[in-house]
């Protein structure tokens, strides 16, 4: 997956007069992933070998291309994260991680037919965690997923839903073509705006699958030949994600989201011609939260493999700012629920007129109510003992209240 400041600054940081030191080939256009606006994907050729210490680009390089031009593997290995806990939260603190898990599960999102926009701000610092609100963005992107087939490739990326269409930095309009199936977000490749060259691949590379949940680890490789300028070229192209934890992402501008999935994220790009061959690497934390098309913040660090010795050529970060047209963002909203443990009376905080919802821990409705002040005070003496949930309808905000009686 490639971010947008890696169009903006990686050029600026390798040397174009020399072919084996920058490790990029005849074109720009598409790099490693390429996905969010932010990623105005560069088609580069490294000229390097894999560094064998590196665990995807290793996978990589032990593909064995066969006669139809592609070797393609994917596998999604569930397994369960054991937790030390004390002995005082043994029993809610367990049961509370399982459910943000069960809410969190990442599934096809419902995207409008017509397209969206997004604006994303990029910064060149990296926010660590789930707090993100005093990030500083450097330059905002405005980017466009347009649909797939009314683009001037419709028929090469025939099973791509959206294009993602950004200004290219040596002019006209780059093109990345991505796959929004029930089983899985796939990425199809690209096409460069200056050259008009393009990178079809003969099968989707599954980026993620749905569901998704924490605990689950993804890879996905796909091999295959194409042809650049007369010159023959073998992509080795790989992923490997870990859904590692999940939290309440805090975003600059009092953007809220709740139940949001760290994903841990390592892509890997190795690309040989007969005259060279070379990789890139990029390493990150993507944020992804529940319905949403995109990571709506992520981290990311690029590295070039030269002859062996990996050089770490820029990082950054870039987070969601706005939706600029066809995507509504879900509102923060402001929600207090005490005390916790509650036994009789609960205080209630929030809007006059919005309307609360209570689940317990399987999910199901306790108790909602529309709010007729901006605080209220709740009976909660016939609620089942246990962990619940309040949510504000129409907004991601949640609070959890314990009941003991």
């Amino acid at each position: 997956m490639e971010p947008l400041v890696s169009h903006m600054d990686l050029t600026m940081a390798i040397d174009d007069d020399d072919p084996e030191k920058r490790g990029r080939g005849p074109f720009q256009g598409q790099d490693a992933m390429g996905f969010l606006a932010l990623q105005r994907h560069t088609f580069h050729f490294g000229h390097a070998t894999p560094h064998p210490l590196n665990r995807a680009l290793t996978q990589v390089a032990g593909s064995v291309v066969v006669k139809c031009g592609c070797v393609h593997h994917a596998n999604l290995i569930g397994y369960i994260v054991f937790m030390k806990t004390t002995l005082r939260h043994a029993v809610f603190g367990v049961l509370f991680t399982l459910t943000l898990a069960a809410q969190a599960q990442l599934t096809q999102p419902n995207l409008p037919d017509h397209g969206f926009s997004f604006v994303y701000g990029v910064t060149n610092l990296q926010p660590e965690g789930f707090d993100w609100s005093a990030a500083s963005s450097i330059q905002n992107v405005n980017f466009d997923f347009v649909p797939a087939d009314s683009t001037a490739y419709a028929d090469q990326f025939s099973q791509a839903d959206f294009s993602q269409q950004t200004p290219g930095q040596t002019g006209g309009i780059n093109e990345a073509f991505y796959e929004y199936n029930p089983d899985y977000f796939g990425f199809w490749g690209g096409v460069d705006g200056a050259s008009g060259a393009q990178i079809v691949h003969p099968e989707v590379v599954e980026y993620l699958p749905y569901p998704m949940e924490v605990g689950d680890v993804h890879q996905d490789t796909l091999v295959f030949d194409f042809m650049v300028s007369g010159l023959a070229y073998v992509r080795d192209y790989s992923v490997d994600m870990e859904a590692v934890e999940v939290g309440t992402l805090t975003l600059p501008g009092g953007q809220v989201f709740e139940n949001t999935m760290r994903i841990q994220a390592n892509v890997a790009v190795f690309d040989s011609s007969v005259a060279s061959s070379g990789s890139i690497l990029t390493e990150g934390s993507q944020y992804w939260a529940p319905d949403m098309p995109l990571p709506v913040a992520q981290t990311y660090t690029y590295t070039q493999i030269v002859d062996g010795d990996s050089t770490v050529i820029f990082s950054g970060a870039e987070f969601l700012v706005d939706a600029a047209a066809g995507f509504d963002l879900p509102l923060a909203a402001s929600l207090e629920a005490f005390p916790s443990p509650a036994k009789h009376t609960l205080n209630v905080v929030a809007k006059a007129g919005s309307w609360v919802r209570v689940l317990n821990l399987q999910g199901q409705t306790v108790e909602r109510r529309q709010l007729t002040s901006d605080r209220e005070t709740w009976d909660v003496s016939t609620w089942p003992a246990g962990l619940h949930f309040l949510q504000v309808e129409g907004s991601r905000t949640t609070r959890r209240v314990l009941i003991t009686h």
